[in-house]
């Protein structure tokens, strides 16, 4: 039994320092019996934070029984060891070594005083774990280093839900491929060390070909599996210092570093097309789609991050106005054609903002007599300066950009009014108003309740309005669209095929479409007596007059074309020979002077 007037031991002044430090000195005191050790322990064990103390060889004293627990050791560690010896030493990340002398233990040892210092342990059955220590040395009266009490907490579980919210927040969660913003860090990055080591970056633009057809023929599930398959292949066909990322809907960019020159970026770019390309079968069905792939190249003296994402944008455009499935380099003539669309997105906001859409009408005529039995309604978009600019300038822009629908309905509104007019002056002659109408239109999900309404505002008659639709259009509709498309036929509205030919030409969607129209394109009356196309448009005549569908062909430049026409059988006649697009107003006064005869 200790003499209790004695001195303490070296031991005894470290556990007494210890539990002085963590429970208070008031508690501790100096009376009698209280520099026993079994009766610091008694007090120390009560509290349930993990407490370690050394001497100032850094050899362990004491421990409590929450240490004990934290650590899967007896109830008493062994006293006299190096503690440190169990544990692998990281940073906070989990991966970074971390030197034993910057273990909390030694850190305190050297005089350091620790708030909330992280790092990770790893014990010999290879658990890693978070952990937070608070501690500081231990000084005997005379100033001396004795030793050092450290305090820990286990962090593993915030840690771990930290990290998800960070992954979370930086990567996208369809596919787990980093997002935009973690991109933006990493081409960063990139460029920084190609100016440093003067080596090739380049960055991949990738788009999937007609996605949104896949999502509305599919569902969304469908259209989502087909993304998740995507980025694993684009993972599987990359090397691992590249970096792939998926911007939102079917983008995804990638980041080339430590090119060996320009041409490894085709090569790359040319693979990534091949196994994206490759049948993926999707909840049952075989399901192919191509890629339009956007390539730019770095000058790190003078490009941004954003540059070059913009760059490889541009050129992946550039791809798909090309055809698609195919790869695209940037260059400056790009950079200006994108200046050009940009301002041509521009006036045409401007134009439907300040109503500038100018319709004109170019007169369609019957085969036998030469009268005007409708018209084609032609939209211009009309800039600042006047000057009016054709549907070949701005259709694609505004098909890019999703304006074309909102252009489309505003025309229909415009013809409709107008027919709605010439009906009320000219009782028991009616015309019919051709309206051209794009796929985007078509597959908005009221199409059929839109149009419906807007002719029954302008009190048009259902009978007088014909809407053209592009045979890819019909092919590509989907159950939902092909249901619109029957109420609208229902409604009395007809439907047109425009530009028969020159799509798909399949044979079923005469039959299983509510068609009642069919237009023979322009290309085909150009060149009738050229390489058998005479033949073809005798062929398309014959087939559309044994469907019962109303044939037009458009595109009339001599008499001697519109003769032949209507020997063959074309009940109505549209082009320059007739009469070019014209004002309502025109359209009008031309009807009320014109006279019986073919010509």
């Amino acid at each position: 039994m200790p003499n209790p007037t004695s001195s303490p031991s070296p031991l005894q002044a470290i556990v007494k320092a210890a539990a002085s430090d963590l429970v208070g000195p008031e508690i501790i005191g100096d009376s009698a019996g209280r520099h026993d050790p079994d009766f610091l322990h008694s007090i120390i064990d009560q509290i349930e934070v993990p407490i370690i103390a050394v001497d100032a060889a850094g050899l362990v004293v004491l421990t409590n029984k929450a240490f004990c627990r934290f650590h899967y050791l007896p109830n008493r560690s062994d006293p006299h060891r190096d503690w440190d010896r169990d544990f692998t030493f990281f940073e906070r990340d989990g991966v970074t070594p971390l030197p034993s002398t910057e273990a909390p233990i030694a850190r305190t040892l050297k005089g350091e005083v620790l708030r909330g210092y992280e790092y990770a342990v790893m014990s010999k059955d290879g658990e890693l774990r978070f952990r937070s220590a608070w501690g500081h040395p231990l000084l005997a009266p005379s100033g001396q280093l004795i030793g050092a009490v450290v305090a820990l907490h286990d962090v593993t579980n915030q840690r771990l839900a930290e990290d998800a919210l960070r992954h979370q927040a930086l990567h996208d969660p369809l596919t787990g491929l980093p997002n935009r913003t973690l991109l933006s860090d990493r081409l960063n990055h990139a460029l920084a060390r190609a100016k440093r080591f003067h080596r090739p970056v380049g960055v991949l633009f990738c788009d999937l070909d007609r996605f949104k057809r896949i999502n509305d023929s599919f569902g969304h599930p469908v259209g989502d599996e087909l993304l998740i398959i995507t980025a694993k292949r684009l993972r599987e066909a990359l090397r691992p210092e590249d970096t792939i990322s998926r911007l939102g809907g079917d983008e995804f960019v990638i980041i080339l570093e430590e090119l060996e020159n320009p041409a490894e970026a085709q090569r790359i770019a040319d693979r990534i097309r091949k196994i994206v390309s490759e049948p993926a079968e999707l909840s049952g069905q075989m399901i192919r789609t191509t890629a339009s792939v956007g390539i730019a190249l770095a000058d790190p003296l003078h490009h941004t991050a954003d540059d070059l994402l913009r760059e490889a944008d541009t050129a992946m455009y550039g791809a798909k106005e090309r055809g698609r499935d195919r790869t695209e380099i940037f260059d400056q003539a790009m950079h200006e054609r994108a200046l050009q669309r940009i301002a041509i997105e521009q006036m045409l906001v401007q134009a439907i903002r300040d109503d500038r859409l100018v319709v004109l009408y170019q007169p369609i005529v019957d085969s036998a007599t030469g009268r005007m039995v409708g018209a084609e309604a032609l939209v211009r978009c009309q800039g600042e300066n006047g000057d009016l600019l054709s549907p070949a300038a701005f259709v694609s822009v505004a098909e890019e950009t999703g304006l074309i629908a909102e252009i489309d309905l505003k025309v229909l509104a415009r013809v409709a009014a107008v027919s709605a007019t010439m009906a009320t002056e000219r009782p028991g002659r009616e015309l019919r108003f051709s309206c051209n109408v794009s796929g985007q239109c078509v597959e908005k999900g009221d199409f059929a309740e839109l149009v419906i309404g807007i002719l029954r505002e302008a009190h048009c008659p259902p009978s007088t309005i014909c809407l053209e639709i592009t045979e890819t259009t019909l092919i590509q509709a989907t159950p939902k669209t092909r249901a619109g498309l029957a109420e609208l036929r229902n409604a009395g509205i007809l439907i047109a095929i425009d530009d028969f030919g020159t799509g798909y030409s399949s044979l079923t969607y005469l039959r299983d479409f509510p068609v009642t129209d069919l237009k023979i394109d322009r290309t085909f009356i150009a060149r009738m007596w050229q390489d058998g196309d005479l033949a073809i448009v005798d062929a398309v005549i014959r087939l559309a007059l044994a469907l019962g569908m109303l044939v037009t062909a458009e595109g009339v430049e001599s008499r001697e074309q519109a003769v032949t026409l209507r020997r063959l059988g074309v009940a109505q006649l549209q082009g320059h020979w007739f009469g070019r697009a014209m004002p309502s107003d025109e359209l009008r006064a031309k009807l009320g002077t014109e006279e019986p005869g073919f010509v």
